[in-house]
């Protein structure tokens, strides 16, 4: 999701179209945090066009971890394999959880013991930040998957990009089960399928001839199609088919059209001309996305500021109930990006990213 700093600089080579949906995605999950884990969705008082709203919100948002995946194969099958990378990303996410945790000790909790203390140094093994456990995984795998890329032939790799989606994605839809247990996206095994459909759609500029407005419609489309069909569930089937399938089937990672609606966004923004002053902009924010999922997710900083916090939104009248989730979101996703902005400089005055990388020059030499 990150990447390193290079603030107020304008790269040519840099795709900022990708940053710029990198930046959304990462809103998007923000906005996912707020209406889910923030006490709203699943609120007894979220009712009539509340509701709808709330979950239309969701709905459009929910694609932001796809996207994310789609993005690391898209631009990730041509780029060097730098351990350095992964290194500076593991120091991220530790440094963020035990020293969140050591403030909370001498300001919430001081219950809170060495054992605890001891447990927040190991980010990847302990599992609190799943995506950061999956990814760490798919980095040390994707030097394979970036092989297959390139040595198989096109038509070889479209035929597995197709009997992934018809096995992993379109089949759970259509039998509304989690067939072949990707635990509904939450697993290594479905970044690794969204991994090489984005570098698929990377190597062979796939559907080039799609419009960006054709690949908005694709995206509304989807978004409208669960939409529909959640309502159809809630409305006449739900007390047949039951609360699983109505939340679950239609609303998770490897769901047919939230699969869909995170391949048309990618459309829509791979080849975005921005201008310059909108480049120096994306250039600040999108080397932050990754800091701002890893500090509003650490379990005491979700406990102590998102986790039922927001369910007071429900009784507000439905368009302050919108823009009180999307400002709140925004509040969040600018507090976090400060904090990773601040740590960000810190790393470059100390040279992380160089010292990184002359270990792995001396331990890997390059071949």
């Amino acid at each position: 999701m990150g990447g390193k700093a290079s603030f107020l600089q304008v790269n040519p080579q840099r795709n900022y179209g990708v940053d710029l949906l990198r930046i959304l995605a990462m809103y998007m999950v923000v906005v996912l945090h707020v209406l889910g884990q923030g006490g709203i969705l699943y609120n007894g008082s979220l009712t009539g066009l509340n509701y709808w709203l709330a979950w239309s919100l969701e709905i459009a948002s929910f694609c932001a971890v796809d996207i994310f995946a789609l993005i690391s194969g898209f631009v990730g099958y041509r780029a060097k394999h730098r351990y350095a990378n992964i290194a500076e990303l593991w120091l991220k996410v530790f440094l963020y959880s035990v020293s969140f945790t050591i403030i909370y000790k001498f300001t919430f909790d001081p219950s809170i013991g060495l054992r605890k203390i001891f447990l927040s140094c190991f980010p990847v093994t302990r599992g609190g930040i799943w995506y950061f456990t999956m990814y760490f995984a798919l980095f040390f795998l994707s030097p394979v998957l970036n092989a297959a890329i390139e040595k198989m032939t096109e038509k070889s790799v479209r035929r597995v990009v197709i009997a992934s989606i018809i096995l992993f994605s379109i089949i759970p839809f259509l039998w509304a089960k989690d067939t072949f247990s990707t635990n509904n996206g939450y697993s290594l095994l479905w970044l690794m399928v969204l991994y090489f459909v984005g570098a698929y759609i990377g190597k062979y500029n796939i559907f080039e001839k799609i419009k960006k407005y054709q690949a908005l419609i694709g995206y509304i489309v989807c978004i409208l199609l669960i939409c529909v069909v959640k309502y159809l569930l809630r409305k006449y089937l739900h007390s047949f088919l039951g609360q699983t399938i109505d939340n679950s089937w239609l609303v998770n990672y490897t769901s047919l059209p939230v699969f869909g609606s995170a391949v048309f966004l990618l459309l829509l923004f791979r080849d975005i001309d921005l201008p310059n002053a909108a480049k120096k902009v994306v250039a600040v924010f999108a080397p932050l996305t990754f800091g701002v999922f890893v500090i509003h997710v650490l379990p005491l900083v979700n406990k102590n500021f998102i986790h039922e916090k927001f369910g007071v939104f429900t009784g507000y009248s439905p368009i302050v109930l919108v823009l009180s989730v999307l400002g709140t979101a925004a509040v969040i996703y600018l507090a976090c990006s400060l904090i990773d902005f601040i740590r960000a400089r810190l790393f470059d005055l100390l040279k992380i990213k160089e010292r990184f990388l002359a270990i792995e020059k001396k331990l890997l030499p390059d071949d």
